[in-house]
């Protein structure tokens, strides 16, 4: 607790593990670092009354790169960060997945939206976590709760349909707070310490040490740092 770590909602039926990709902020492939965006999320779905009692457990995924697809699609929402030209303007988006999963019935996760602006990602996760809440029919068999049971009943053209129609109700005019209230934010640029000019190269086994950072290091996208893999 002291250290700001908490297990709510670590159990149940409620919005779970909400994690991302571990080089989200130092990786020179993603269009924009994720992490804020994860941050905000899980401050307004953890403990939200809306998913206090969902028909299954909810798992969600923040990734900037596509190569990063294989995990993103194995969740019941995935989050892909996007760029796109709106007026002559760079907007931040994702691209958003839904009804992944393993288990005894693998599938791979739907294509909700190609685009959804980072103003409005929340209150679109929020129509696709009503959806299922108020989906009672999946209440009925544990095994076959979670929302790519769904998903994948309806197809993916159905159930997009389905979002949109939600985007339509009364709940979309309610105040809600913007995501930039809720983000955890963390410069890596500004928090990162000065580049040493002097560092020193390893004396004894140059060849070893080039084996080494061949495998376990990569540059970020940060200019003169990397990132190191412990193996």
């Amino acid at each position: 607790g002291e250290a700001g770590l908490s297990s709510r909602e670590g159990c149940g039926n409620t919005v779970r593990n909400v994690t991302a990709d571990p080089w989200a902020g130092i990786n020179d492939e993603e269009p924009f670092d994720v992490t804020p965006y994860a941050g905000a999320y899980v401050r307004y779905w953890v403990r939200n009354p809306i998913t206090q009692l969902l028909p299954r457990k909810w798992k969600t995924y923040f990734t900037g790169r596509d190569s990063d697809r294989a995990i993103a699609e194995i969740h019941d929402l995935a989050f892909v960060a996007k760029t796109r030209m709106v007026d002559g303007e760079e907007v931040r988006g994702f691209e958003v997945l839904v009804g992944g999963g393993l288990s005894t019935a693998a599938k791979h996760a739907a294509v909700a939206a190609e685009f959804v602006p980072e103003s409005e990602f929340l209150r679109f996760s929020e129509a696709i976590l009503r959806i299922f809440n108020e989906a009672d029919e999946l209440r009925k068999n544990i095994h076959k709760a979670r929302i790519k049971f769904l998903v994948h009943r309806l197809g993916e053209e159905a159930f997009r349909e389905r979002i949109a129609e939600y985007l339509q109700q009364d709940w979309v005019s309610e105040p809600r707070q913007g995501w930039e209230e809720l983000a955890f934010l963390d410069d890596e640029d500004a928090a990162a310490t000065p580049v040493r000019a002097d560092a020193p190269s390893p004396a004894a086994d140059a060849a070893a040490f080039e084996n080494w950072r061949s495998r376990a290091a990569r540059p970020q996208a940060q200019a003169g740092y990397f990132s190191v893999e412990v193996h």
